[in-house]
C-alpha cells in the first residue's frame, strides 16, 4: 500500500470588499459563494415556480428563525459512466458548505475535497463527488449531513461552463500565473496551457476556469485551493466595479441558465439583504481537515474526525473553543428530567466552556430553556446561545456560588429542550 500524507489543514483568510450586486426593478438573486473549483459570487433569478423549501417532491426543512442557514454549494461537470465511454450523470467537481448567521451576520465556508472518502446512503463507500451522480442534490445533501453531522437546509448547483461565460462577459480577469500549467484530460475534454509570469495576465473564461481546476502540480485537489481563493478575490473585485453595472442584464441571463437551487426568490432576497451588511474581513474559508491516502490503489482524502468536528464548530457554527474557555457556566435542570443537565454540561464542555456547576434549578416547571447573563457584557451569553440553540436570554445579578466560584452564565434547561 502506498501512503501519501499531506498537510493536515489548508486555511486561508480572505481580505476582500463587501459584496453584493443589486439588480434593478426588484430582480435580485444572491447566492453565497462557490469554492473548490468555482469559488465565486452567484447572483441570479431562477425563474422557476418552486415552492419554498421543496425540491423534486421532497420537503426540505428550513432553518428556524435566527438559526444559521447552511447551504451546500455544488459545482458540476459532465462525467463518464464508470466502465463505459458514454457521458453520464455529473459528479461534482466542487463541494462546499457555506453557513450564514442572519442575526450576527457571521459566516464561514468549509470546502470538502471531492476525493473525500464517505459512506453514501444506499450506495456504500465511495468518493463524495459520486453522491450527486448517484442521486442528485438530495443525495449529496444527505451525504454531507452524515459526514459533518450538520443540517443542510438548501443547495446551489452551478454548471462550470457558466463561469467561463461570466468571466468572458466581464471582459476577462487578471491573475498572476506563478508556474507553468500544462495539463490535458481527454475524458473531461480539459486542456490547460498557461505560462508563468510575475505580472498579472488577462485570462478569458476558458483559461480562468483552467487556472482554478489545474491539478498537475502534485498538490491535486488540495493544492489548487489557494488559487481558487485568489480567483474569488479577483472576481469579486471585478463584479463590484462600477463598470459592471451595465453588464447586469447579460450576467442575469448567464446565471439563470447555469444556476439551480431549492431556495425561492424571497428567501434569497431576505438573506441577500442581510449578507450585504457583513464584514468580510473576518470571513474564514477552510478545507476539510484530513490526509491524502491510497486505499486499495485508489486515492482518497480521509477526514480527520477530531479536526473536522472542531472545524464544523468554529467555521460553520461560529463556536470558538479557545475563546469559550474563559466563560464560566453553571447548568441547572429546570424540567425534572433525570440526566438532562448532565447531557448539556457534557455538550458545553465539548464546545470549550468552563462548566463550574451542574445542579437542579429552584423548581422543575420551567417551560422554556433560559440563559441568564450575570455580567455586563452580553457576548458570553450569545456564545452560549449559539452553542446550545437556546434563544431566550435574560439579565441577572452577579453570581458567586457557595464554594466561591464565580459564574458568568447560568443555563436553565426547560421542558422544551
Amino acid at each position: 500500500m502506498t501512503t501519501t500524507v499531506r498537510q493536515k489543514r489548508v486555511r486561508k483568510r480572505i481580505n476582500w470588499k463587501r459584496f453584493g450586486i443589486f439588480l434593478t426593478c426588484g430582480l435580485l438573486f444572491f447566492l453565497l459563494m462557490v469554492g473548490s473549483s468555482i469559488y465565486t459570487i452567484l447572483l441570479s433569478i431562477t425563474g422557476k415556480n418552486q415552492s419554498p423549501g421543496t425540491v423534486q417532491g421532497e420537503e426540505v426543512l428550513p432553518p428556524k428563525i435566527g438559526e444559521r442557514v447552511n447551504v451546500l454549494l455544488l459545482g458540476v461537470d459532465a462525467g463518464v459512466v464508470e466502465g463505459s465511454n458514454r457521458r453520464g450523470p455529473s459528479r461534482t467537481d466542487t463541494m462546499m458548505v457555506a453557513s450564514f448567521d442572519p442575526e450576527t451576520l457571521e459566516a464561514g465556508i468549509l470546502s470538502i475535497p471531492r476525493d473525500t472518502r464517505v459512506n453514501i446512503p444506499g450506495k456504500g463507500i465511495n468518493k463524495i463527488n459520486a453522491a450527486h451522480a448517484f442521486g442528485g442534490p438530495l443525495l449529496a445533501k444527505k451525504t454531507v449531513e452524515g459526514l459533518l453531522d450538520l443540517p443542510i437546509h438548501y443547495y446551489v448547483k452551478v454548471n462550470l461552463e457558466g463561469f467561463e461565460q461570466i468571466v468572458d462577459a466581464l471582459g476577462g480577469i487578471e491573475l498572476v500565473i506563478e508556474e507553468d500549467m500544462n495539463y490535458w484530460d481527454p475524458v473531461q475534454d480539459l486542456r490547460i496551457n498557461l505560462k508563468a509570469s510575475p505580472e498579472p495576465q488577462l485570462l478569458n473564461g476558458y483559461d480562468a476556469l483552467g487556472y482554478v481546476r489545474y491539478r498537475g502540480d502534485g498538490g491535486g485537489d488540495i493544492g489548487r485551493i489557494p488559487r481558487q481563493q485568489e480567483f474569488i478575490r479577483v472576481l469579486a473585485d471585478k463584479l463590484l466595479d462600477m463598470s459592471t453595472v451595465w453588464k447586469i442584464p447579460e450576467l442575469v441571463g448567464i446565471f439563470t441558465r447555469n444556476v439551480e437551487t431549492d431556495m425561492d426568490v424571497l428567501q434569497i432576497v431576505q438573506y441577500a439583504e442581510k449578507a450585504r451588511k457583513m464584514n468580510l474581513e473576518d470571513l474564514e474559508i477552510e478545507t476539510l481537515a484530513g490526509i491524502d491516502r491510497y486505499i486499495d490503489g485508489i486515492s482518497y482524502w480521509l477526514a480527520d474526525e477530531e479536526g473536522m468536528a472542531e472545524q464544523v464548530d468554529r467555521v460553520l457554527k461560529g463556536i470558538n473553543r479557545e475563546e469559550n474557555r474563559d466563560i464560566r457556566v453553571q447548568i441547572l435542570n429546570g424540567n425534572g428530567k433525570s440526566g438532562d443537565a448532565s447531557k448539556v454540561a457534557a455538550e458545553m464542555r465539548r464546545y470549550g466552556f468552563n462548566v463550574v456547576a451542574v445542579a437542579n434549578a429552584d423548581h422543575f416547571d420551567y417551560e422554556e430553556s433560559l440563559i441568564v447573563n450575570h455580567g455586563e457584557d452580553i457576548q458570553p451569553a450569545r456564545k452560549v446561545a449559539r452553542a446550545t440553540g437556546i434563544s431566550r436570554i435574560s439579565q441577572g445579578e452577579p453570581l458567586v456560588l457557595d464554594d466561591e466560584k464565580e459564574v458568568d452564565i447560568t443555563v436553565i434547561i426547560g421542558k422544551n429542550r
